[in-house]
């Protein structure tokens, strides 16, 4: 019970660690990142603003208050607010920020070519956002990352938190919806198939970001349980290679 109460006690702690006072700001400078990146195909630029995002973050304290809540875990008289209401309001906030970017861009010329800034959209970035195809990719990205995040979790693993949030890009897809909406149809310089580039950006967008949260979030929490038993799955796994 006492190696029961460890673990828990370090599960809280990663917890608190995770807290952040200032995930409005974070929602705030990612989705400008995350839209300024698709704009002007910066990929680095988008990776940063994943790296950035404070939705990785809520998901993980999901699963940790969820976990504690089930063994009545004290936690000191800390309230504890419903994780999908900060979520909803970051992903409310990028639509907002990247949709009011992209509207000022397009004001503006290029002061060393005169050409519009929005001339190359949707550039590279944009059009991997809205692939439909790329929400079929994430689901092996995302189960891989949901079934890996307890263990990163229980040995507070920050360096795995950040390859999760590289490898599930949540705010890109998003921001991606918002700057989208600023794209005119020119049949004149656009392919045919560009005249649903808005409704593709948006399906896209809201799927790749679904499979993301629900894989991430489901596959993690049946888990860990697991995770706290003597001779737990990937315990075994591991064993397999010990020589």
């Amino acid at each position: 019970m006492s190696q029961l109460k460890h673990k828990l006690d370090g599960i809280y702690n990663t917890l608190m660690e995770t807290y952040s006072d200032t995930p409005f700001m974070s929602a705030l400078i990612s989705s400008s990142l995350a839209t300024i990146g698709l704009a002007i195909n910066s990929t680095s630029t988008v990776i940063a603003s994943a790296l950035i995002s404070p939705i990785g973050t809520f998901i993980i304290q999901a699963n940790l208050l969820h976990f504690l809540k089930k063994y009545k875990y004290d936690f000191k008289g800390r309230k504890q607010s419903p994780w999908y209401i900060p979520l909803l309001l970051v992903v409310i906030t990028t639509l907002v920020i990247s949709y009011l970017i992209g509207k000022a861009m397009i004001y503006f010329n290029n002061p060393f070519s005169g050409e519009p800034l929005n001339k190359d959209w949707p550039t590279h970035e944009m059009r991997l956002c809205s692939d439909p195809i790329n929400a079929i990719y994430f689901i092996p990205i995302a189960l891989l990352c949901g079934l890996i995040l307890p263990l990163l979790i229980v040995n507070n693993n920050i360096s795995g938190f950040v390859g999760i949030g590289i490898a599930c890009s949540m705010i890109p897809p998003i921001a991606n919806i918002g700057l989208s909406m600023n794209f005119k149809y020119n049949p004149v310089i656009h392919p045919p198939e560009m005249k649903d580039y808005k409704r593709r950006a948006v399906f896209s967008g809201f799927a790749i970001f679904i499979v993301n949260v629900i894989l991430l979030l489901l596959p993690s929490r049946l888990l860990i349980d697991s995770i706290l038993k003597k001779d737990n799955i990937f315990e075994k796994i591991e064993s397999i290679f010990n020589f």
